[in-house]
């Protein structure tokens, strides 16, 4: 669970079904400080936990890998 995170994280990058993304974007807000960046997976989009996401000042990435975008910049 986010929520057993012993401390502050910038980003929460998750590999899961969309199913499972407002699950874990509730788990986001609950954290203090509350990350900076919520990352979905390549081929990932989850519109509810996106906006609730935005709603409360955090970025999101949807259908992007992480590594390939890191390599690219």
């Amino acid at each position: 669970s986010l929520r057993d995170i012993p401390r502050a994280v910038d980003m929460i990058d998750v590999f899961r079904l969309p199913g499972y993304y407002l699950e874990h974007a509730c788990g986001a807000l609950s954290l203090s400080p509350p990350p900076k960046v919520f990352w979905m997976q390549l081929g990932i989009r989850n519109e509810e936990a996106a906006k609730l996401l935005k709603e409360h000042g955090i970025s999101i990435v949807e259908d992007a890998c992480l590594t390939v975008e890191y390599a690219r910049l």
